[in-house]
Formats: C-alpha cells, sequence, structure tokens
C-alpha cells in the first residue's frame, strides 16, 4: 500500500502477516473498532461471529465489534492478505426491514388464520359458558400467554368469571374488569411492573406478589354494551407489537356476536316457553316438561288446577293493567307456596297448573291448603287492596296407575269446577 494515503479511503483498509496479525490498520478502521491499538493484534478478535475465519471467508455481511460493544455492519474485499472493509449499515438496515417485513406477513396470516379459526369455533358454540371456554383456549394461544380468564356478565351488567385461570391473586376480580379503559372500549396493555403501577398501584402489587410480567386486557362489546373480558397473564417478559390490539379487537368482536346470538335464541326460547305477564312457564312448557321430564317422576304425583274466584270483577273494574299485575303477585304467590321442584304453570287467563311430587295423598291436600291459603290473603296492587280467591282442582295417582299426566291434567280441571260449581275458594278431588 506504499504510496496510499489510507488513512482518507472511504473504506475501512487493513493488512495482515501470515500469521494473521494485523501490520496496518488506517484511521476508518481503528474509529470502527474504537481502538488505535490494533497493531499485532489478531483481526478475528474484532470481527463478532461465533467463528470469526469463517465468516472472514463469506460473502455475506460481516459485523465488526467495537470496543464499547457496538457493532458495525460491513462487506469486505481481500487480496493478498489486504482486507478492504465498506460500510453496510444501510445495507443491513434494508435487510432486517425485509425480514421485518416478512415476519409481519407471517404473524399478520397466521392471525388471520387464527381469527377464521376461532370465528368458525365460536359460532359452534350453543351456551355462552362454551363460548367462554373456547375464547380462553384461543386468546392463550394466540398470545403464547401462561393464563388466561374470560369474564361474562350477568343480567345487571356484572361480570363474573366464566373460564380460564386468574395469576392475581391479591387483586379482586372487580378492580381488573372495572378498569375504566375496558369501559371505554380500549385493551389495556401492560409490560412489566412498572406500566403496571402506572394503570393502577393495586394492579402493580398483584404483578409484583404473584411474578406476572405482562398481561392484555380486552373488553367484549356490541352496540355499546360490555358482555365480556378477557384476559391473558405472562410469566415472562412480553411486549407487544402493533397488531396485539386489533387481534384482541378481531377475537372481541367474534365473540361479541356469538354471545348476542346467544342471548337472543335464550330469549326467544323463554319467551316461547314463558308467560309474559307472570314469568312463570306456560302451557307449552308445562305439556313438554310432562311428556320430557328432567328426572323420572317417582311415588305420587299430584296435579292441581287452580282457577281464580272473583278475578273478572276485578279485571272489569280496574282495567286489565290492574288485572295483570294482580296475576304477577298470584304466580309469585304460587312459586313461593311450593319446593323448587315443582312446576308452576300460567295455563291460561286466571287458571294455573302445579304439578308436584307427593308422598301421599295427605301431603297432596297439604299442598292445595296452602295454595288456597295464600291465594285469599288481600292483594296491594295499584293503591287498592284486592282479594281474589281459588278453586283448586286436585288429582292424584301413583305412577303404577296407567294414566297420563295430561289426562291428570283434564280431571284436575273438572275437580276444579266442581270446586267453583259449589261457592269457590275450596279444594276438590277428581276421581280416578
Amino acid at each position: 500500500m506504499t504510496g496510499i494515503d489510507v488513512d482518507h479511503l472511504p473504506c475501512g483498509l487493513v493488512e495482515q502477516d501470515a500469521d494473521g496479525r494485523l501490520v496496518v490498520a488506517n484511521a476508518r478502521f481503528r474509529d470502527w473498532v474504537g481502538t488505535d491499538e490494533v497493531i499485532g493484534r489478531d483481526l478475528a478478535e474484532f470481527i463478532d461471529s461465533a467463528d470469526p475465519r469463517a465468516a472472514l471467508a463469506s460473502k455475506e455481511i460481516v459485523f465488526l465489534r467495537g470496543q464499547a460493544g457496538h457493532r458495525r455492519p460491513v462487506l469486505l474485499e481481500q487480496a493478498d492478505g489486504t482486507i478492504a472493509f465498506f460500510d453496510a449499515t444501510h445495507r443491513q438496515e434494508v435487510e432486517d426491514g425485509l425480514h421485518r417485513s416478512h415476519g409481519l406477513v407471517r404473524r399478520t396470516q397466521n392471525r388471520l388464520q387464527l381469527v377464521i379459526d376461532a370465528s368458525i369455533a365460536f359460532a359452534a358454540a350453543a351456551t355462552e359458558a362454551e363460548l367462554a371456554s373456547l375464547l380462553a383456549d384461543t386468546a392463550a394461544r394466540a398470545y403464547a400467554a401462561e393464563e388466561s380468564i374470560v369474564f361474562l356478565s350477568d343480567e345487571a351488567g356484572r361480570l363474573h368469571p366464566a373460564a380460564g385461570s386468574y395469576p392475581l391473586v391479591d387483586l379482586a376480580y372487580g378492580e381488573l374488569v372495572g378498569l375504566p379503559q375496558l369501559r371505554r372500549g380500549e385493551v389495556v396493555k401492560v409490560s412489566g411492573i412498572e406500566e403496571a403501577f402506572a394503570v393502577a398501584a393495586p394492579v402493580g402489587r398483584s404483578f409484583d406478589s404473584a411474578g406476572v410480567h405482562s398481561m392484555i386486557v380486552a373488553p367484549v362489546l356490541h352496540e355499546g354494551v360490555l358482555l365480556a373480558v378477557f384476559a391473558c397473564f405472562f410469566l415472562h417478559p412480553r411486549q407487544f407489537d402493533d397488531q396485539a390490539s386489533p387481534l384482541a379487537g378481531a377475537l372481541a368482536g367474534q365473540a361479541g356476536q356469538v354471545i348476542t346470538t346467544v342471548r337472543l335464541q335464550r330469549r326467544l326460547e323463554h319467551a316461547a316457553t314463558h308467560d309474559g305477564i307472570t314469568g312463570l312457564p306456560n302451557r307449552r312448557y308445562l305439556e313438554e316438561r310432562l311428556r320430557n321430564p328432567d328426572s323420572p317422576l317417582e311415588g305420587n304425583v299430584a296435579i292441581l288446577f287452580v282457577d281464580l274466584d272473583g278475578f273478572k270483577l276485578i279485571n272489569d273494574t280496574f282495567g286489565h293493567s290492574v288485572g295483570d299485575r294482580l296475576l304477577a303477585d298470584v304466580g309469585r304467590r304460587l312459586r313461593d307456596a311450593v319446593r323448587d321442584s315443582d312446576v308452576v304453570a300460567r295455563y291460561g287467563g286466571d287458571e294455573f297448573v302445579v304439578v308436584a311430587e307427593v308422598d301421599d295423598a295427605a301431603a297432596a291436600t297439604a299442598l292445595a291448603e296452602r295454595i288456597r291459603s295464600c291465594s285469599e290473603e288481600p292483594y296491594g296492587v295499584a293503591g287498592e287492596s284486592l282479594s281474589v280467591t281459588a278453586s283448586i282442582g286436585l288429582a292424584l295417582a301413583d305412577l303404577t296407575m296407567p294414566i297420563q299426566t295430561d289426562q291428570l291434567i283434564r280431571l284436575a280441571d273438572q275437580a276444579m269446577y266442581d270446586a267453583k260449581s259449589t261457592g269457590g275458594n275450596r279444594i276438590s278431588f277428581a276421581s280416578i
């Protein structure tokens, strides 16, 4: 390199001896490695690679290791012991950008497929509990989280855990799902203890005590109503990229649609089988329940056909609105007078049917008398003290008898007319 001003070359330049030690190194090379003490040292000391010799022999980007720990990407040309290093910072930035872009494309494709798979799986959920379990599992897989949990809202809008697990033992559920960001429809992302304390001091303390490093919490809304919340927890350092929130939003959107559909279906089914005034099962429900009981009936079955005495007069005098409220009160009294396992249904008009398992005729009579007695107590409706009584037809059969429950209802109905025709406010037994 005699006669060449190597210190002003736009590249790093070095010359090695036969042992690979530096005998010449220009100013740019010394600047890149961060020291002037390079002569006599092995060039491999300045190559950031597990195999410096192989790196120097390759045609790929090589990284020079600086004294301060920084790395400079370079490309090199060598001949006869002389090596020229050319700054490849821009090229490396371009390659890194391409790798990031390719990685983003792959992640986007994977997440898109996950959302599609979730949509199919969620749509197959027949209940909110099934949906919650699927959402907890899907969210955990989507974010590679150690734990996840799903909270579902009840009819009053309160959120309760429905699936998954919850590591923040020192943080009440309400403090997590009550975060104002969730109510505003925002996804909450927390990476590290400091961010946890910035969200809320109790969150930070619970992270510290539970060994949780990060979490992502997302609301599930439909038309502004908070239906659910799901959260993923990480016991390892976790940063969230720009796609983390959109992914949570996509999962929440799919879940919200399913929850809305399931709830609508449940309301429609309830409306089809329950009376809108009293909230009691209706005649359709009763007949279906008797044809297909939840569990086999045992012992004796009693059918009580209850008809209100004097209801028509109240309805005509005070109007249907007051009459409907009176029917609702009667329904509540009947429901309170029987066991949870017994069925109370509004059969139609001012008629109710009670189906109960009893030990014997005495128990059936006691039940009928309890209903008759509670029915005649005055009702406070619309500022009025209203009174009605009950005519009750009672049919009783043990299950060894060749008689169907719908036959028992007809017999109890006939017995009710006997009670009403003899003055009302009394109990009449059906002859079987």
